[in-house]
């Protein structure tokens, strides 16, 4: 399955805009994602840059800004798609209160040994030593700084610049080096993602077939240019599947919201109208081979939807 969208296909993302509320500093403020940027509704970024520049703290909106665009890359996605709570401001002033003790510890520590160093002929090996420690601690404490102001927004929004994220790293997913050393972080979370999607489906087979019993899935995230490909088997005891999906399936297919459409997994998209209510899909379909054993197809789908109603399958 060759996947050849269009480029308005690919580009859905940039018709919809999702929109929250966030606390900043008392009050009420909207942050939205809009063609696929992080935008703050009320406040002029170019003059809150300014006065925090001679000095000023930076609202809570902008830090949420900054820490985003610090951060646009594959450690975010289980933050973002995998949380399921959202932090409140009593609990953000704590956390804000510790974060700011260990930065503030860290960032004294080099001095604190140089003076002790200095009174004590022979250790000056230390000094490099805690040095890089401290580095490697303010760096610690700055993810998970930023981890925390991402749990700050609402659900629908983290998963919004989740698709956001991984249009951000599919731009240099053709780097074998980039590539294997964010896998490791995109790997767990395709799998923690489709593995649910795909048993609600095998859950519908398996009642078909009245003999199996659990699911065993395994997922594969594909490299540039490898085909989507479900192998599924079952016996009586199981259903085993082991999916492996490109890394556009996040934006083209579950952040559409057509992973599972009338009870079947959606592989892929081959591509789409421009107005993104007929899409050509690739979808995995159950075909019985005996009396106690079943095999999956995957075949080409139409799935189409009529105004804000749900999306429809229609086999190829």
């Amino acid at each position: 399955m060759a996947a050849q969208l269009n480029p308005a296909s690919r580009r859905w993302y940039y018709r919809r805009t999702v929109t929250a509320e966030v606390d900043c500093d008392g009050a009420r403020h909207r942050i939205a994602w809009r063609r696929g940027k992080l935008v703050l509704e009320d406040h002029d970024v170019l003059a809150e840059r300014s006065l925090r520049a001679l000095g000023a703290k930076p609202p809570m909106c902008l830090e949420l800004l900054d820490a985003w665009r610090a951060r646009r890359d594959s450690e975010l996605l289980p933050g973002l798609l995998l949380g399921d709570r959202t932090v409140s401001p009593q609990e953000l002033a704590l956390r804000r209160e510790r974060h700011d003790a260990e930065m503030e510890s860290a960032q004294r520590m080099p001095e604190r040994v140089r003076a002790y160093v200095a009174s004590q002929p022979g250790r000056a090996a230390m000094v490099s030593v805690v040095e890089r420690q401290a580095v490697e601690r303010l760096e610690l404490q700055r993810r998970m700084w930023v981890d925390t102001l991402m749990a700050v927004l609402p659900l629908e929004l983290r998963r919004a610049l989740a698709l956001s994220a991984v249009v951000h790293i599919e731009r240099r997913w053709h780097d074998d080096e980039y590539r294997r050393r964010h896998a490791r972080h995109i790997e767990p979370v395709l799998t923690a993602v489709a593995t649910p999607v795909f048993e609600l489906s095998a859950r519908r087979w398996k009642r078909n077939l009245e003999l199996h019993r659990r699911l065993a899935a395994r997922t594969r995230l594909l490299s540039p240019g490898e085909e989507p490909t479900c192998a599924v088997w079952a016996d009586r005891r199981r259903i085993h599947a082991a999916l492996a999906l490109p890394l556009s399936w996040f934006t083209e297919v579950w952040g559409r919201g057509i992973a599972l459409v009338d009870g079947c997994f959606v592989m892929g998209v081959v591509d789409g109208a421009t107005d993104g209510k007929e899409l050509r899909v690739h979808a995995i379909r159950p075909e019985r081979e005996d009396w106690a054993t079943a095999r999956a197809l995957e075949s080409p789908a139409l799935v189409t939807r009529r105004g804000g109603g749900p999306w429809r399958l229609r086999w190829m």
